[in-house]
């Protein structure tokens, strides 16, 4: 077998799946309903505190709708029925109360449902898609998209810190915010893109708090070597990036005989010296970065994924899934009341893998003192005019089309460029630091080379390949920590909407790596280092 950590089918085309790679209209319509219903109670919910008709536990309920929201995957009516009545029943019941305690008429929101039926959710959500095309202008619509992935990716992470017992409330209320401020269509677009990087800031706070109530939890973060063997026997594979379902699964499995291994984001949970000791948690089992069905079809047991699935899966996959997210899906099977007996007894009734396959491992994590080390030396290297620049390179090599072209750009990095990246290259200048799921690391440089270097705009360009729900989310709050130069890889349509990655570029500097890799050398050359 090749020493490829991962073989990554990125693009339409690839997967073998022609003809999938459009947005359903259907499901973009209901997300529009569902996303409405939202702004109108973070309208609601903002105007209710401190007052009698307040209700904390409607707002935790809004973040997890928001953190499983997505606007691909195969979902039933009945799931998206039920929670779009339960927000226009809540919606409603505010209405009364707006009126009873203001003695106002209360705003009219612009999507309102006679009934529920999947078919009026669709009508009205096409509808609202169309008033915002014609009525918003076109940048400010794009701002409002971005917003939401911002807003989705800040739920998942409030969430994730909820379920710890920690105090989330600063971060809701945050979120309720933003949220509100997209029921204004006049609202300036540049005060909008302010309040976004104010909203920036509490993300960067709301990830480092995670990081650091992690690491209480489950010990220091080390580099360690991951497996990416398959071993005999029933097998669940995890994936997603929740943590403590995670360490809940490893605990329910214990005794029973059954093989767990990490997918995705949870790559990371085998650096935790808690998490080393679970000797049933084999490794890391994954193929393809962007394609997690193909993942799923190919592993030979049950599989857990921790939040809202972000793909359509085929039907000989279905059966075998099961998640915890407040959406299913269509042939998965939803985990309810933390009952994980019908994973367990699925996982054993699985043959699982049926001998023991070796495969190159994975080098993942770093260490903080090493990392502290070396940001000092590069102080040192900065002041004597030895380093010009840092380069941070968050790529799989084999995850990327133009893998001659990003060759030929590695090689070419002069020697007064000092490069972390996920891969080992033998140069002096040359630093290996962590795994593609690992932003946070990201933060914590930057903050510090400001420090150091007494510059808002530390002279760092970042380079990255992989995309989940959270990448736009870090690289646009480090574009406003300082980072002015940023090259993300071309991103699976279900990850980053296509239609505003012009706007992205506008609006933040966030570049597209294939166009800077399809340059000609002497013009890539002027742009990185000129």
């Amino acid at each position: 077998m090749k020493d490829n950590p991962f073989n990554e089918r990125n693009y339409c085309g690839e997967t073998g799946a022609e003809g999938t790679c459009t947005f359903n209209p259907a499901l973009l319509a209901i997300s529009e309903v569902i996303i409405s219903c939202a702004k109108a109670l973070a309208f609601y919910l903002l105007k209710f505190q401190g007052t009698k008709y307040e209700q904390p536990q409607i707002k935790m309920k809004l973040v997890e709708i928001l953190s499983s929201v997505v606007v691909n995957a195969d979902f039933s009516n009945k799931e998206f029925e039920y929670i779009i009545l339960a927000m226009q029943n809540k919606i409603s019941e505010y209405q009364k109360n707006y009126k009873t305690l203001f003695k106002n008429t209360p705003p009219g929101f612009s999507i309102s449902l006679n009934e529920p039926s999947i078919n009026e959710i669709i009508a009205n959500g096409e509808k609202h898609i169309l008033k915002n095309n014609l009525e918003l202008p076109r940048e400010l619509k794009d701002l409002h998209t971005i917003i939401l992935y911002l807003i989705r990716s800040t739920c998942v992470y409030t969430k994730e810190l909820w379920y710890f017992d920690e105090d989330v409330s600063e971060y809701i209320q945050l979120i309720l915010e933003m949220l509100d401020k997209l029921n204004l269509p006049d609202e300036d677009f540049d005060k909008l893109k302010q309040s976004l990087k104010d909203f920036c800031q509490m993300h960067y706070k709301l990830v480092l708090s995670l990081e650091d109530k992690l690491k209480t939890l489950y010990g220091p973060f080390h580099g360690t070597s991951v497996s990416k063997d398959e071993y005999a026997g029933p097998s669940i594979l995890v994936s997603g990036h929740n943590f403590y379902e995670l360490e809940k699964i490893l605990e329910a499995t214990k005794s029973t005989g059954i093989n767990i291994y990490t997918h995705d984001g949870l790559l990371n949970a085998h650096a935790y010296e808690k998490f080393q000791s679970y000797k049933h948690l084999k490794g890391h089992y994954q193929r393809y970065l962007q394609c997690s069905s193909s993942d799923f079809a190919s592993f030979k047991g049950a599989v857990l994924v921790t939040n809202t699935p972000m793909e359509e899966f085929d039907s000989f996959v279905r059966g075998r899934i099961f998640t915890t997210s407040m959406f299913s899906g269509l042939g998965i099977t939803k985990i309810k009341y933390d009952n994980l007996s019908v994973l367990i007894n699925a996982a054993k009734s699985t043959c699982g893998f049926d001998k023991h396959v070796e495969n190159p491992p994975l080098e993942i994590g770093y260490l903080n003192n090493k990392i502290d080390s070396i940001l000092k030396q590069l102080k040192e290297k900065f002041d004597n005019g030895e380093i010009k620049k840092i380069f941070v390179i968050k790529i799989d090599k084999n995850s990327v089309k133009l893998k001659t072209q990003l060759e030929k750009f590695i090689n070419s990095i002069p020697d007064n460029i000092f490069v972390f990246s996920t891969f080992d290259i033998s140069r002096k200048n040359f630093c290996k630091i962590d795994s593609f799921y690992d932003y946070g690391i990201l933060y914590r440089c930057t903050e510090e080379l400001k420090h150091l270097l007494i510059t808002d705009e530390p002279p760092i360009t970042l380079f990255v390949s992989h995309c989940n729900i959270h990448t736009l989310s870090y690289l646009i709050t480090l574009s406003f920590m300082g980072v002015k130069n940023i090259y993300l890889g071309d991103c699976s349509y279900f990850m980053i909407n296509p239609v505003i990655i012009d706007s992205i570029e506008k609006f933040f500097g966030i570049k597209k790596l294939s166009a800077l890799l399809n340059l000609p050398h002497d013009t890539m050359f002027e742009e990185l280092y000129g």
